[in-house]
């Protein structure tokens, strides 16, 4: 985030990775961005795909936006298996290689409730007109659905050099050496249902988001500090799941209109709280 916010500041232009910059301090990085000579190039696939789907189209056509999903590394399990999930389970996503954390975010779905956030940021979208469309292939990107009820889908290859190349291109397609599709008899596009009673960890990102203010950078902490006990297998996924909810709820910190300083201090507090909680929990 800090770095996001200096590099906006130094008129320079900005290819953001991360979705965390967006999630905790969206407002503040496009106040920053307002004054900058800078400018401000997403990466994230979804994001990608949507400033290449608006390039044909208004808001007043769109009827809802459609940012999709693989469903996670889990989406095979029955719910009621959730409980004995393994790490090496969570970590084995189906269709895209990534980190750790990223990996069990996309098992809970926090990480398709940060590109919500970051989309309403991009693009000036409500958080109440965007919807998760899951499909299992990975190569539907995001999509618009028109009030007419037709659609437009942004479909290209799960490699993340695509949307890399586009915004080091400043949102120009250039050609380049990407690994086509080649749609024929072999290529099928897949849809499931979104179980939001699956991903309860989805639906709290979503509300932590509407209070405004530090809650994001709250969540996104303790969100992050758990994972990291999980990993380390002091806790299961479902606890780790229960504990998020429980923190967040029972422990909000949450600064309205927060500066750079008051983010920074509740990410910090947040991990502390965290911290403090499993220790306790480690006596008893």
């Amino acid at each position: 985030f800090l770095s996001s916010v200096e590099t906006l500041k130094l008129d320079m232009d900005l290819c953001l990775a991360n979705k965390e910059s967006l999630v905790i301090g969206g407002e503040i990085i496009k106040d920053v961005l307002k004054k900058s000579k800078g400018k401000l190039f997403p990466i994230d696939s979804e994001h990608v795909a949507l400033h290449k789907l608006f390039k044909h189209s208004s808001l007043e056509e769109v009827e809802r936006v459609i940012i999709t999903a693989s469903g996670g590394s889990l989406r095979e399990l029955p719910k009621e298996k959730l409980k004995y999930v393994t790490k090496e389970e969570v970590l084995n996503h189906p269709t895209w290689k990534m980190g750790n954390r990223i990996t069990i975010d996309s098992a809970t779905m926090v990480n398709k409730g940060f590109e919500f956030i970051e989309a309403c940021h991009l693009f000036n979208i409500d958080i109440d007109d965007i919807e998760v469309l899951i499909n299992d292939e990975s190569i539907i990107h995001s999509a618009l659905l028109y009030k007419d009820n037709s659609y437009l889908f942004e479909v290209g290859p799960s490699d993340m050099k695509v949307a890399i190349g586009y915004a080091h291109n400043e949102g120009r397609r250039v050609k380049a050496d990407f690994k086509d599709i080649m749609f024929n008899r072999k290529t099928s596009l897949n849809f499931r249902y979104f179980d939001e009673e699956r991903y309860p960890l989805f639906t709290k990102v979503i509300e932590t988001y509407k209070k405004k203010g530090t809650a994001m950078a709250f969540f996104n902490a303790v969100d992050e500090e758990l994972i990291s006990y999980f990993l380390k297998d002091v806790i299961s996924f479902e606890e780790m799941v229960n504990l998020i909810i429980k923190i967040v709820d029972e422990k909000m910190i949450n600064i309205i209109n927060p500066s750079v300083n008051d983010i920074v201090k509740v990410d910090k507090l947040a991990r502390e709280i965290v911290n403090s909680y499993m220790n306790e929990r480690a006596k008893d």
